[in-house]
């Protein structure tokens, strides 16, 4: 990757919403009799965490008590809407700034207006320094006026912003302040001399807040175009950009440079605008998914020398499928595909999925290279045609197709598509079977008390114990390898997957059930614990992401389902505990596998006595019992109706504090039945 600015770059938010979470119905709706009785602009905390103040647009300032919650005193004085408020460090004080131009100076005891700042304009935000001082307010006029609260007077005035003022901060030294503003800049002031130190810029929108970092190394602004970043100080340099999708439902967080870290969906929810042309984020992962790297930006750490940046240069590449032709109607166990790839440097690689499942790596071997040539194509500069047959799912009479091609710097193409149709032959059946690895464990050998579970070998047990009762209906025969506790070693579990590649057939489906601990190791890669986990050699003791995907990348299978219940509260495990957003993804990507995650990102997942299991596995079970055959009711159950009746069962068991994630793997069926009732 060629290195150089960054210039003609900028991240576009496909989706960018917040929402409001109606109560549940099963819950009671607060309703105030007492407070506020209009809109509430601004928060804030006493120092000794005993009071909390709200402004209001109904003109006053309440002081409430969280020992008892309610309403201590109510400071009446402005004559507008209060928009901000803030203590002093001592708590002895208050400060509120209004629409009436006015900043109010409050003797918290007394309740009085002690003084009370006139302004030229609408105050918008109020800080103390540190040492309790002098108060900085933020007008609408552009200014950021500095009060000596000693003498009342003005100390100084603060002039280079182009529109209001939203925000202001001390740093904790008390040496610089932090203004953000309508204008889109965020800029940190030298209190010395009044000047501006630097002007941070990035957002595209108005600041609507900003916070030092408890050492004030660090600076956070938050924008109306929906992003958070956050600056070092020293350098003014932006560290990274913080983004919340869909809802809070996704998450993204970027560096200038490209890198990026993210809920598995989050990078298809943004998109990189690369001069002219607009990419999902996700075609970048192979090169640019660097969570290592991330970390390192947020704690303010130089990336590698060699690291490659991001640049208006570089595109990702083309994926067109030129055979079979999209609806070609064929007879046949196989079919010829070619695959046509361009690139403005050099296309390598070719990934194949069929009805969902990448390609098996004897397949990939049978891959021909027919054409690689120069074009000139705009932007594209190399043609690369790739041709294979590719043995068809037995039984299938859809076949969806889909390729993407890599470059040479690992950037991936768009994913080309075609769905073509096969005319079985009379009579023809395929008889399917179902091969079950049910792992739980409760019990470690290496973990203290607090690391052990209750339910996790009762939940593999039960899901063991249900697919095996689908022999004879959906499945002609289905065969179960059961690990739960002292059984589920590192060894044991690593040998029956391998198994798998060697017993599975084509025209097979695949339930592999994981339930107990998850965790990382310091590179943020992602383990699932075994009985003998050792904390102190996790990488030499867990079982590790690239297992499973080499192992089920090599299941020839017709479809493979992963479970996996595994982000229970451990306090032992501390900051090694994690979620399995990472594993999700890898799997879903690289090896073509529906995952079924119990809780979104690091969302705890819940068990209780009274349910006898895991809420997932709860819902999991209810969902293929009966409970999710929906829409429409025909005895079947299926990917879909199973992915609604766990998200929404597992959410209502535990009030909303965990919520599964289970996105379709690329080219998913979502009527894939998983389970006969009847």
């Amino acid at each position: 990757m060629r290195k150089g600015t960054c210039a003609g770059i900028s991240i576009i938010a496909l989706i960018l919403s917040a929402t409001i979470s109606s109560p549940q119905s099963d819950r009671p709706e607060l309703l105030l009799q007492i407070g506020h009785s209009a809109q509430v602009f601004s928060v804030a905390f006493s120092p000794d965490g005993k009071k909390l103040a709200s402004g209001s647009m109904d003109k006053t300032v309440i002081l409430w008590d969280l020992a008892t919650g309610k309403p201590e005193k109510i400071l009446k004085g402005h004559t507008g809407w209060v928009l901000s408020v803030a203590f002093s460090p001592d708590g002895r004080k208050l400060a509120s700034g209004s629409v009436d131009n006015t900043v109010i100076l409050w003797d918290i005891n007394s309740e009085r207006a002690e003084r009370i700042f006139k302004s030229p304009e609408i105050v918008f935000s109020v800080a103390f320094s540190p040492d309790g001082r002098k108060l900085a307010s933020g007008l609408s006029d552009t200014t950021i006026i500095l009060w000596n609260l000693a003498t009342g007077k003005v100390e100084k005035v603060l002039k280079e912003h182009k529109n209001a003022v939203e925000s202001v901060a001390f740093s904790p030294d008390g040496r610089k302040l932090a203004s953000g503003s309508w204008d889109n800049t965020v800029i940190l002031w030298d209190l010395a001399t009044g000047k501006p130190e630097k002007i941070l810029k990035g957002h595209t929108s108005y600041i609507t807040s900003i916070a030092f970092s408890p050492d004030g190394r660090k600076l956070a602004s938050g924008s109306a175009d929906g992003s958070v970043k956050v600056w070092d100080v020293e350098t003014g340099r932006e560290l990274v950009t913080l983004l919340s999708l869909d809802g809070g439902q996704d998450w993204l967080i970027t560096t200038p440079e490209g890198y990026y870290d993210g809920s598995p969906n989050g990078a298809n929810l943004v998109a990189w605008k690369l001069g002219g042309e607009i990419y999902p984020a996700e075609r970048f992962e192979e090169q640019f998914k660097r969570p290592d790297l991330v970390a390192r930006a947020l704690k303010g750490e130089p990336l590698p020398a060699n690291a490659p940046i991001l640049t208006t240069r570089k595109v990702p590449p083309m994926a067109q499928i030129l055979a079979p032709i999209d609806g070609t109607i064929f007879e046949g166990e196989t079919v010829q595909v070619e695959v046509l790839g361009m690139d403005d440097e050099k296309v390598t690689d070719l990934e194949l999925f069929v009805n969902g499942r990448s390609i098996s790596p004897a397949i990939r071997r049978g891959i021909a290279l027919v054409g690689d040539k120069p074009v000139d194509e705009g932007r594209y500069k190399s043609a690369v045609t790739f041709r294979l047959t590719v043995p068809l799912p037995p039984g299938a009479e859809r076949i969806r197709i889909m390729a993407i091609v890599y470059d040479n710097e690992r950037l991936k193409s768009n994913p080309a598509e075609v769905t073509v149709f096969r005319r079985l032959a009379a009579g023809e059946v395929t008889e399917k079977e179902l091969y079950v690895l049910s792992i739980g464990v409760s019990r470690y050998k290496n973990l203290p008390r607090e690391g052990q579970l209750q339910f996790a070998h009762k939940d593999a047990m039960a899901v063991a114990e249900f697919f095996k009762q689908q022999e004879g209906r959906l499945f002609r025969r289905v065969h179960v390898y059961l690990l739960v506790d002292e059984q589920a070693t590192k060894q044991a579990i690593q040998s029956i997957l391998f198994e798998l590649v060697e017993k599975v057939k084509r025209s097979d489906t695949v339930v592999l059930f994981f339930a107990g601990h998850g965790l990382r190791d310091e590179d943020f890669n992602y383990y699932f614990a075994p009985y003998e986990l050792d904390l102190g050699d996790i990488k030499g003791t867990g079982v590790a992401t690239d297992v499973f995907e080499r192992a089920l990348s090599k299941i020839d299978a017709e479809q493979i389902f992963a479970f996996f219940d595994t982000c229970h509260s451990g306090g032992v495990l501390g900051e090694l505990q994690v979620g399995t957003e990472r594993l999700v993804e890898r799997l879903m990507k690289k090896s073509g596998v529906t995952v079924f995650c119990s809780s979104t990102g690091e969302e705890v997942s819940f068990e209780r006595e009274d349910w006898g299991h895991g809420a997932f596995t709860l819902a999991l079970l209810e969902g293929l019992k009966g409970e999710a055959d929906r829409l429409p009711q025909d005895s079947y159950v299926t990917l879909a109706e199973l992915q609604a009746f766990v998200s929404s069962r597992v959410s209502k068991l535990t009030e909303g504090r965990q919520n599964p994630r289970i996105p379709l793997q690329v080219g998913g069926d979502p009527n894939t039945r998983l389970a006969m009732i009847k």
